[in-house]
């Protein structure tokens, strides 16, 4: 029985990572689930996306609270977002039919740009819903946002596109993995999103600071008896994000070496700011000088 407990135990390896796969696979099918509406689908993704950075990837469990806790969250931002999204699809589908079955060289050339311009809006997608679960912004914002990851970050880009072809042709070529494929999607999808979305916000540690501030389903295992598990689960807090784009309050002269990487001073580290652009740095304190020029 011990040497059972040593390979099979809860607290084994093998345990873990049954538990990891059941977690992946759970989210999936809450996805799959939530998004019958479609015009939840944006909600669902944020959701899926959440649980599998805080929970499939972490140490934490309750899928199901963390979900739906998420999911209600997103549920008004995003499903503005969807009908938008959804009424592109469709136009831009019947294009795409009505061009390719036109049977000249030039509307099939116009229908293969249309294809390039589907690919760019599912890089977009994949980057616009996990920033709606992470940052508090417009959806205008969100956009802008999820545009500039698409086109900044190029490699993470590519590599979302491939996970997501390659995820619809296994459920096209093997259907019943319909209900298996979203989990290990969002799951493959969270390592180039998560990588890019860190390196736009400048996370230095990415995987450090999603432990310290998206881990949100807390476990509380009782003493007695051990196999009881209790699971509180805390409300996300999402945070503002500055926008990558936004020009710099550049000065002039000497005095931009008193500006931080915001543009603005930092007087915990240069005292006393400067109060015109003539101003300079000497030794002692900082004096007022007259710009003469």
């Amino acid at each position: 029985m011990e040497k059972f407990n040593s390979l099979f135990g809860p607290d084994t390896m093998f345990a873990r990572f049954m538990n990891k796969l059941w977690d992946i696979i759970w989210t999936g099918l809450l996805w799959v689930l939530c998004s019958l509406p479609i015009v939840t689908m944006g909600a669902s993704s944020c959701a899926a996306y959440q649980c599998i950075i805080t929970v499939a990837r972490g140490k934490n469990s309750g899928v199901t609270n963390l979900f739906f806790q998420i999911f209600k969250e997103n549920i008004k931002t995003t499903i503005v977002l969807k009908i938008i999204g959804i009424f592109f699809i469709a136009w831009l589908g019947f294009d795409i039919i009505y061009l390719y079955g036109y049977g000249t060289d030039f509307s099939r050339t116009l229908s293969f740009i249309l294809y390039i311009v589907l690919a760019l809006y599912i890089i977009v997608v994949s980057y616009l819903y996990p920033l709606t679960s992470r940052f508090d912004e417009s959806r205008f914002t969100l956009f802008k946002l999820s545009f500039y990851l698409t086109f900044r970050y190029i490699p993470m880009s590519i590599l979302a596109l491939i996970i997501f072809l390659v995820c619809v042709y296994a459920v096209y070529a093997m259907p019943w993995t319909v209900f298996v494929m979203p989990g290990f999607y969002w799951y493959l999808m969270s390592f180039p999103v998560k990588k890019a979305i860190g390196m736009m916000a400048g996370d230095k540690d990415t995987e450090e600071e999603d432990d310290s501030e998206l881990n949100k389903a807390v476990t509380v295992k009782t003493p007695e008896p051990e196999i009881k598990t209790e699971i509180k689960t805390v409300k996300v807090k999402k945070r503002k994000i500055k926008n990558p784009w936004k020009k710099k309050d550049v000065g002039h002269g000497k005095a931009d070496k008193y500006r931080d990487k915001t543009g603005e001073y930092d007087q915990d580290i240069y005292g006393k700011a400067p109060v015109e652009i003539g101003m300079e740095k000497d030794d002692g304190p900082v004096d007022k000088v007259i710009d003469k020029g």
